[in-house]
């Protein structure tokens, strides 16, 4: 094998991974096939910078583009981390990764058209045995280095990806039977729900924070799309828009029913509840003599502003709210 034939083949590799992940459709798919993209363009960006840059440079090849070929890996580095952040099959995902692809081939045409030809001109064929044999033994390395890095991610995640996996169809049940109170119910206690839905996306945004910081990405990631689906859930009801609400609860349980992990909270901490007083509703009188709806076994809101954590609910403990 020649040094060419190597960097080619990840190319190829890339370019067959990104259209593999463009045409997937199920979030584990996608979650899989991303990880598997990153971590191949990072071993082959590392052996680039680390081995077959410098020797080119050393062997009088100052002139050519390696400065820009490193600008191009800093790029692709950028929207995997981007990427990383977002939902997959989101609109933002798929422009993120049209992006991402352009780029990829961009280099790749780059450095095959005018890195290749000159790297055969500049390097002897000793040089070139040499250099080929410290790739592939770099390469070799940092794959065994991702492959322990990513049993680790696993055991750390597993229990993240196991309830998750877990609460997608009780979450899309949630979803059908909010459909299936209809509005008139749902309204009664939309100022309730409301005012809880943001409680609860706090506190699940300050868990999100103190996870992110104990290097549990994944699990961060998943509460902070579950605070920013409460959000979204609080701001519909306090405006009004039960029928995006209810389109809404039944899309993202049929297209992301993994996501919610914040579904076990969304749905059976806040919608059980909800649903049930819609049900039968209750009065208890307020501070101005009034009386307002409220929902039946909710506790009022706390006194003090301090979010608390809130932890993911089991089937069990759905049930019996």
């Amino acid at each position: 094998m020649e040094i060419t034939q190597l960097l080619h083949d990840d190319h190829q590799q890339a370019i067959q991974r990104l259209n593999q992940l463009r045409r997937a459709r199920e979030s584990a798919e996608q979650h899989q096939l991303f990880r598997e993209l990153k971590d191949e363009l990072e071993i082959h960006a590392q052996i680039e910078e680390e081995l077959f840059y410098p020797a080119l440079h050393g062997s009088g090849g100052k002139d050519l583009c390696v400065d820009e070929c490193i600008a191009e890996h800093k790029k692709v580095r950028l929207l995997l981390s981007q990427l990383e952040q977002m939902i997959p099959g989101s609109d933002s995902w798929a422009r993120s990764l049209d992006a991402l692809n352009n780029e990829v081939e961009h280099h790749i045409k780059k450095e095959e058209r005018e890195l290749f030809p000159r790297m055969r001109t500049l390097l002897t064929q000793e040089a070139q045995g040499a250099l080929l044999e410290r790739m592939a033994a770099r390469k070799a390395d940092l794959s065994r280095q991702g492959e322990r890095m990513e049993a680790q991610h696993n055991r750390r995640n597993g229990a993240a990806e196991q309830a998750a996996a877990q609460t997608s169809e009780q979450a899309y049940e949630y979803a059908r039977k909010m459909g299936e109170q209809g509005e008139a119910a749902v309204a009664q206690g939309a100022g309730v729900a409301a005012e809880q839905a943001r409680r609860a996306a706090d506190a699940l945004y300050e868990t999100s924070d103190n996870l992110e910081k104990q290097d549990q990405e994944r699990l961060s990631q998943y509460l902070r799309t579950a605070a920013n689906g409460l959000n979204r859930f609080s701001s519909r009801l306090t405006d009004g828009d039960i029928d995006g609400l209810l389109q809404e609860a039944r899309a993202n349980a049929e297209r992301h029913p993994a996501l919610l992990l914040g579904g076990a909270i969304a749905a059976g901490f806040l919608l059980t509840r909800f649903l049930k007083a819609t049900a039968q509703p209750s009065t208890r009188p307020a501070q101005d003599g009034s009386e307002n709806v409220v929902l039946p076994g909710t506790p009022a809101p706390p006194a003090t502003s301090k979010p608390a954590v809130i932890q993911p609910l089991s089937a069990h403990s759905q049930e019996t709210r």
